[in-house]
């Protein structure tokens, strides 16, 4: 059993400075209103309409959201995922300037324009586009990676999915279920840092994509490596002090 002393060494380990707290998505915001319904605990989008977003409304730069996420419906194969970086307004905006997950169930085409599922992540600068534009992934959209598992399959129909996106100056970080599916480096995207702005829950002529149990981790500072858990920090700690104390016992010896 662990002493007193001990354990209070192991407490300092911890991280003191980021604090989750749940996210209650009444105060969140959205260009488009209408599509939106929200409950005690979470939001879906309820129309099959052009590209929408649910947003904090805060600056959410240097946090982690998470939660579950999913489509609860058998029609429709389209686009769910995450905004990061949003301002109001930047949906349709020709000077838009944030960064898109989204995620596509099925491979469709559309004349000459092939519209591939799965999952990615791109930067967006001009949504006057609207839904031809978040279509097609063409003209105000930079992609720049595809989902390391997911890249190139769609999500299934009623199933929820756990996920964590971190969003700090140099890196956006986004896992499925425990898995790291996007790790982009500002370098990678081709900017100096990521920029202020909302989190934003996303949906893309998809009805009812959902959204729950979110919270909110406000983290130290920026970081560009994927952040640390407390259990991480415990078993450092535990192993920093048992390695004092065998070099201890083997200086008594002597």
């Amino acid at each position: 059993m662990l002493n007193s002393r001990l354990l209070s060494l192991i407490l300092l380990l911890l991280p003191c400075s980021a604090f989750a707290t749940l996210v209650d998505l009444n105060t969140w915001q959205s260009d488009t209103p209408s599509n939106w319904s929200q409950t005690s605990n979470g939001a879906h989008v309820i129309t099959n309409a052009d590209p929408s977003a649910l947003f904090s409304g805060s600056n959410n730069l240097n946090s982690v959201l998470s939660g579950r996420f999913g489509v609860m419906d058998f029609n429709d194969d389209d686009f769910i995922g995450f905004a990061l970086g949003l301002q109001p307004g930047e949906l349709t905006s020709t000077s838009a300037d944030y960064w898109l997950i989204d995620w596509k169930q099925r491979t469709q085409s559309f004349g000459s324009q092939l519209f591939p599922q799965g999952l990615s992540i791109s930067h967006v600068t001009n949504g006057s586009n609207g839904n031809n534009a978040a279509w097609s992934h063409g003209v105000g959209f930079e992609e720049l990676q595809r989902g390391t598992n997911l890249g190139s399959t769609g999500w299934s129909d009623n199933v929820w999915y756990d996920f964590s996106l971190s969003y700090t100056a140099d890196l956006i970080q986004f896992s499925i279920n425990g898995l790291t599916e996007i790790s982009l480096t500002a370098s990678e995207a081709g900017v100096t840092g990521f920029g202020g702005g909302s989190f934003g829950l996303y949906a893309n002529s998809q009805q009812n994509a959902s959204f729950a149990d979110l919270s909110l981790t406000q983290l130290p500072g920026s970081q560009a490596t994927a952040v640390p858990s407390p259990a991480t920090h415990v078993l450092m700690g535990l192993g920093l002090l048992s390695l004092a104390a065998f070099r201890k016992k083997r200086v008594r010896r002597h």
